[in-house]
């Protein structure tokens, strides 16, 4: 396989190889490799996921996902706006884009480093799930907001191990056989939330996490911590903002904002 051109990109630390895959057509087979070695640190380009844009023809384009381990995930929220930011700045799409996921088809506005992007949610949320892990009981809030996350709250955010207890949660069985991501939160005033998430598939914890912030907004505002739209701190230090409605029970308009970054642009030449 010839050389691939890559641009590695961050939303709010969170950080990704993105390549155009109309030139490449990369199978699923292919792409899962590329994940696994270009991803992993030291010994590849190093990122927290590999995206592919393919051709789309309903949408400016389709977006794939593949996490550091290979598997693909079925949505990525900060991944998301920054293929977005790449496809405009290719002349793939407009300001104003939509494009197609796993989990649907997804609109986004892109406003310089800056992208809003509207999300899926799953309405069926569970909340105040008691779960006991290593003698701990912890207080779960399970929502699916492109993927899955278990929201826990947490008093002091700085201070919690969100690799061991993430990871003890991520693989519990009740979360068999997928897993699950796990976002710990701390509301910290009016609109406002400290966030740190540990991400399956990456299996560690990352410097922030869109779909992350999104679940964590949610569901603080569903037990009166908050209201939209709300300002998410990120354990990278950039704030993410989501906004959405509500209609009842119902949660509408749910949309994602915040930096997209353009870092360096590269070439892999030794290909799996």
């Amino acid at each position: 396989m010839p050389p691939i051109r890559f641009t590695k990109m961050h939303g709010a630390g969170n950080d990704f190889l993105v390549i155009d895959n109309r030139h490449y057509r990369l199978t699923e087979t292919e792409a899962s490799d590329m994940a696994r070695v270009q991803c992993t640190r030291r010994v590849g380009a190093g990122a927290d996921g590999l995206i592919l844009l393919d051709s789309d023809p309903a949408t400016s384009f389709s977006m794939r996902h593949y996490n550091p381990d290979g598997t693909r995930s079925s949505f990525c929220g900060n991944g998301a706006r920054c293929i977005a930011r790449f496809a405009y700045t290719h002349g793939i799409a407009p300001k104003d884009l939509t494009f197609a996921a796993d989990d649907g088809q997804h609109g986004a506005r892109v406003e310089g480093h800056s992208v809003r992007l509207d999300m899926t949610i799953n309405q069926q949320i569970q909340m105040g799930q008691e779960l006991t892990v290593s003698d701990t009981n912890y207080m779960l809030y399970c929502i699916d907001t492109g993927t899955p996350h278990a929201v826990v709250f947490s008093e002091e955010v700085e201070t919690v191990s969100v690799d061991a207890v993430g990871r003890s949660i991520r693989y519990h069985p009740r979360f068999d056989p997928v897993g699950t991501n796990v976002t710990f939160v701390e509301p910290v005033g009016l609109g406002n939330l400290n966030v740190r998430t540990y991400e399956k598939g990456v299996e560690a914890e990352t410097l922030s996490c869109g779909t992350g912030s999104v679940a964590a907004a949610v569901v603080s505002t569903l037990c009166g911590h908050v209201a939209p739209p709300v300002s998410v701190m990120t354990r990278g230090g950039e704030r993410l903002i989501v906004d959405f409605n509500m209609d009842g029970s119902q949660i509408q308009d749910v949309t994602l904002e915040g930096s997209a970054h353009i870092v360096y642009h590269g070439e892999i030449a030794d290909t799996p």
